[in-house]
């Protein structure tokens, strides 16, 4: 039996400053690596891509008009959040941009979902920054 679908859900949440080159590597190469290895699937008809929410929201107020309708070719402001210090939105940026690059490349048919914040079982013993803000709202701290 062939493959024919691939979700590709998994991303590095890394809340360390110092960790900023960890996670983009992280993100873009392993988003990479899994377009290189669908792309040697000749039955492969579609990828899924978990992305987020971040990579399209976050920009400067100035260019961001509260009222503006954001599609497909709304991207987040990389130099914006490179200067609050948002790795994570950086990495998802860089990582869903090439994604989409390498598979106009190598026809690949790519679907990106941009989930607001995703809520499962904590697969680290340290809750992650949508668990904990989800914690905080049960806790009436938010």
């Amino acid at each position: 039996m062939a493959c024919e679908g691939v979700f590709h859900t998994a991303s590095p949440i890394i809340t360390n400053a110092d960790s900023k080159e960890e996670m983009l590597d992280s993100a873009i190469n392993g988003t990479l690596n899994v377009l290189r290895s669908c792309k040697k699937n000749p039955f492969l008809k579609r990828v899924v891509l978990t992305s987020s929410s971040s990579t399209m929201r976050l920009r400067d107020e100035a260019e961001f008009p509260p009222n503006v309708l954001l599609d497909e070719t709304s991207w987040s402001s990389v130099e914006f959040c490179e200067s609050i210090q948002i790795w994570y939105a950086v990495a998802k940026i860089l990582a869903e941009k090439s994604a989409w690059e390498f598979a106009k490349e190598n026809n690949i048919d790519l679907v990106a979902v941009l989930p607001t914040f995703i809520i499962g079982p904590n697969l680290s013993p340290v809750l992650g920054p949508t668990a904990s803000d989800v914690l905080g709202l049960f806790k009436g701290i938010c």
